[in-house]
């Protein structure tokens, strides 16, 4: 076992137990002895889970990857408020403004190197947009079939229940938390289906590596309203199977929050400014989708396909391609955790 990852794994229950109040509600350090037991039989590496403190997250779904023996349940993780878009108990770590909801605590504790994987529940961006916040990739997988048997009401008064996502700092760890819950790893290629790209995405010279793409106007920029998104995506998977799309900038200038947003015009119009948009749609249209993070603040593509596990596979292939590397930066201040500068210590 390498000696990086054993700090690795100090650092996370060390500073599980110093988030805990904050984004951590209960730390599980019980998990110790099996993973003592497990990385003395098989030498693997291990990740750990934490999970959103909601009931529309089925055990099942927990134990399942529990049972696999690549990932263990650390920490129960704090949620916004009433599943706010918004939660103003937490502090974002990058921007140190309010962190975005509502899976807020689930995504902070990937960030800071606590879990390896959180589990989200998302109705309208809750898994998507505190991942793009803290520039994370993450999946929400309500097109496959993972929601919440839960029936709720959004502000805007629409019907939906929750869609369940993951949370993680890399493609790779997503990835096998989906196929070992969905027992898919599905043949189909992401070059058999039909790919809209939207066109302010041209300059990217990542795109070229993309097959079968076409580039089509952007319309998801001027609008933030649920029912004008809907009818968006409706118009463009008629034709399309899968989409690719750049937000960014998510919560740097104003909060993509309704209960401020109702408060008045200008209320809306700072709502707006938050860049909140397709993200708001994609669990209420029963679609999948990936976040993969950019090299700028709180911003990454969004690949969203149709309703089905066979976009199982073409998803996570064209978010291989379209990831870029590790963040040094983010990996010097947030995760070289065992560098003690302290004066006591040397």
């Amino acid at each position: 076992m390498k000696k990086e990852y054993l700090k690795k794994l100090f650092y996370s229950f060390l500073k599980g137990k110093e988030y805990t109040g904050k984004s951590v509600v209960i730390q599980n350090l019980s998990i110790i002895d099996k993973i003592t037991e497990t990385l003395c039989e098989n030498n693997e590496e291990i990740k750990l889970l934490g999970v959103k403190n909601t009931s529309d997250i089925d055990r099942k779904i927990i134990q399942k990857l529990t049972k696999s023996k690549k990932f263990y349940w650390h920490t129960i993780d704090k949620t916004a408020d009433n599943g706010r878009a918004v939660d103003t108990n937490l502090t974002n770590p990058l921007t140190g403004r309010a962190m975005t909801g509502s899976s807020s605590g689930t995504a902070i504790n990937v960030f800071l190197g606590i879990n390896d994987l959180g589990i989200g529940t998302d109705g309208g961006g809750s898994v998507i947009y505190p991942a793009l916040s803290l520039n994370l990739y993450s999946f929400a997988g309500s097109g496959t079939g993972l929601k919440s048997k839960k029936i709720k009401n959004s502000t805007d008064g629409l019907t939906f229940s929750a869609g369940i996502g993951f949370l993680a700092r890399d493609l790779e760890t997503i990835h096998t938390a989906v196929l070992i819950l969905l027992d898919a790893d599905i043949i189909s290629s992401y070059s058999d289906y039909k790919i809209a790209v939207t066109e302010d995405l041209k300059n990217y010279a990542i795109f070229e590596n993309i097959k079968n793409k076409e580039f089509i106007t952007d319309h998801f920029k001027n609008t933030d309203d649920r029912t004008e998104l809907m009818s968006i995506f409706q118009k463009v998977f008629e034709k399309y199977d899968i989409l690719i799309i750049r937000e960014e900038l998510i919560d740097i200038t104003f909060y993509g929050d309704s209960i401020m947003g109702n408060l008045g015009k200008k209320s809306k119009e700072y709502q707006f400014l938050s860049n909140k948009r397709a993200g708001k749609v994609i669990n209420m249209m029963n679609l999948s989708a990936i976040t993969v993070p950019s090299d700028e603040l709180s911003s990454g593509f969004i690949i969203i396909a149709k309703t089905g596990k066979e976009y199982i596979k073409p998803l996570f292939e064209a978010a291989a391609i379209l990831k870029g590397s590790e963040n040094q930066l983010f990996k010097r201040y947030f995760s070289d955790f065992l560098e003690n500068d302290s004066i006591i210590f040397e």
